[in-house]
């Protein structure tokens, strides 16, 4: 099993995950790392793109055949999109213009994509979701409201999602 997995930290995380969610916890994260390659892509990307396809397969394959991948949301995501060009230094800045999401299970029809970028893939430019619409939507797998308003401590209006709108043609 660690095997499928992969006998690195993010495999031993997804494998974990796949023991948590047997065992009914609504919520589960794993880090990869971090995908901030501002320098020396070559050096580690390869390696962690291998690890997190080996782990989030076998994650994936094991939630189905258990029967638990209709009942659990899998979001496989970045904190931010990158540059599709390199730098000189073989690092690739910031990009809020064109990012790749992925959803599974949890009621996501699979086999499908969202949107598009333009050719370079560095600008979205057909079904734009923003991060505000791609929380609604896990909020929506969830069964959760995005219309309640909660009060923090300080006494500040919070709104799950931040008024996004679901992308309800994803399930």
């Amino acid at each position: 099993t660690r095997e499928n997995y992969g006998k690195n930290q993010f495999g031993y995380g997804c494998l974990l995950a796949r023991r948590l969610v047997e065992r009914g916890v609504g919520c589960v994260t794993i880090g990869n790392g971090g995908w901030d390659d501002h320098a020396n892509i070559y050096d580690e990307f390869g390696t962690r793109s291998d690890r997190a396809d080996q782990g989030i397969a076998a994650l994936m394959s094991d939630l189905r055949s258990r029967g638990l991948l209709d009942s659990t949301l899998v979001a496989f995501t970045t904190e931010f999109g990158r540059d599709a060009k390199l730098r000189s230094d073989a690092g690739r800045g910031h990009n809020p213009r064109g990012y790749t999401c992925m959803l599974a299970g949890g009621g996501i029809q699979g086999g499908q994509k969202y949107g598009s970028t333009d050719a370079s893939g560095q600008t979205a430019v057909e079904n734009i979701v923003s991060p505000a619409d791609f929380h609604a939507t896990i909020a929506y797998a969830l069964g959760l409201s995005t219309e309640v308003v909660e009060m923090s401590d300080t006494g500040r209006p919070f709104v799950l999602a931040n008024h996004g709108k679901p992308v309800t043609a994803l399930f």
